[in-house]
């Protein structure tokens, strides 16, 4: 008997001893992910998953910190999980309603499932709260654009790029939109300025082609699409069959 209860208290000393606060599975869960590398490595999905199961415990002992399933919402969107980020994205915006990066962050797991229109919404929301980030503006283009909105991305494109002007998508983005509103002296510039920025861009280069093709420009044309395609832009060779014989 006195054997059963000394185990007994070995075995409340040991739960004591691990047992773990909400914030230290946060901070575990945290650690975790700051030791992933940016990859499709399966352990690195290993390591999302372990992840969720911290901030699962984080939230299970403490429900009403909403950074907690922020946390948790975005290993999911790693795992490409988009439904259950938004469903983790919008209890962390019931929890705290005035926070932008979580109306962004589900913004962008909506852009994954192609809803534009909420994540569109989702943008805005964000750029009311913080109308400094040029992020915010820049993938709401994006979302535009592919809803045909080419004006409506174009703006936001510019808002972004004033806000900061060193980044090359920004201005490839801008040109593309240009480019499907057939202002390709306009998107030459914005092509211009992208490859300055980042003169490995491969798609760029591809974009620039088309566009002084489109100017019937067709040397210096198929000279860019000959250098996307020494960039490794495979379809740069099928433009150039089309158009380069």
């Amino acid at each position: 008997m006195k054997r059963l209860i000394l185990l007994f208290c070995l075995f409340l000393s040991f739960r004591m001893l691990t047992a773990q606060t909400a914030t230290e599975w946060v901070e575990k869960g945290g650690s975790v992910l700051s030791s992933i590398k940016w990859t499709e490595d399966v352990s690195d999905s290993l390591s999302y998953i372990m992840a969720i199961q911290d901030f699962t415990k984080a939230i299970e002992l403490d429900p009403t910190v909403a950074n907690y399933y922020f946390y948790r919402a975005f290993a999911k969107g790693a795992l490409q999980d988009y439904n259950g980020s938004i469903q983790d994205y919008t209890k962390a915006i019931k929890l705290d309603p005035t926070f932008d990066d979580y109306y962004y962050s589900r913004g962008l797991s909506k852009y994954h499932l192609q809803d534009y229109y909420g994540s569109i919404q989702d943008y805005t929301k964000a750029i009311k709260l913080n109308p400094t980030v040029a992020d915010y503006y820049y993938n709401r283009g994006l979302s535009k654009y592919h809803l045909q909105d080419y004006y409506g991305a174009i703006q936001d494109y510019t808002k972004a790029i004033k806000l900061n002007p060193t980044v090359a998508d920004y201005y490839y983005s801008r040109g593309i939109s240009k480019g499907a509103l057939q202002d390709y002296n306009g998107a030459i510039q914005d092509f211009n300025t992208t490859i300055k920025l980042n003169p490995n861009f491969a798609t760029v280069y591809l974009g620039r082609g088309i566009a002084e093709i489109s100017l019937n420009e067709k040397v210096k044309g198929c000279l860019d699409l000959s250098k996307a395609g020494e960039l490794g832009n495979t379809d740069a060779y099928k433009y150039i069959k089309e158009f380069c014989q």
